[in-house]
């Protein structure tokens, strides 16, 4: 009878109990790992959806054919969007003793900047993606003359 108890003997309480714990903390840090995993890939999915959008907008907008200052804004699923085009000043061109700068400005080119702000909420935080980008614009002859984009 002793030799039968010794041959099929199982696992202790405490063996069985320290298991389940291992196999608990494993399965909580496993589940843990997986979760943020997912939610940095809608975090990534939403960059990339914002700036697939931004490229969008740049492409739409950034073809004006003249320098004047406007703004846009809407709103796109989840995204807020807002667009600025203005004429582009170089910190340079503050400095009225650079002559170079004045024959640039009445050159037949002009720059025009371009801003796209891009806005959304993820998770309970406010998420944002700007872009900034100058395009090329024919200079106006006059106020009322609009040259024909490049």
């Amino acid at each position: 009878m002793n030799g039968w108890r010794n041959h099929h003997r199982g696992f202790s309480l405490l063996e069985v109990v320290v298991a389940f714990a291992i196999a608990a903390l494993t399965l909580s840090v496993l589940s843990q790992i997986f979760g943020q995993g997912t939610r940095h890939l809608a975090l990534s999915r939403d960059y990339t959806d914002a700036m697939i959008l931004a490229d969008s907008l740049l492409a739409e907008y950034g073809n004006f054919p003249d320098s004047a200052t406007r703004s846009f804004a809407d709103s796109v699923d989840r995204f807020q969007w807002s667009v600025a085009l203005s004429p582009y000043l170089a910190a340079e061109d503050a400095d009225a003793d650079q002559p170079e700068l004045d024959t640039a400005r009445t050159s037949q080119w002009e720059l025009m900047q371009i801003d796209i702000a891009i806005e959304w909420h993820q998770y309970g935080k406010s998420r944002s993606v700007s872009l900034s980008s100058l395009r090329i614009v024919a200079a106006q002859e006059n106020d009322r003359a609009l040259p024909q984009p490049l």
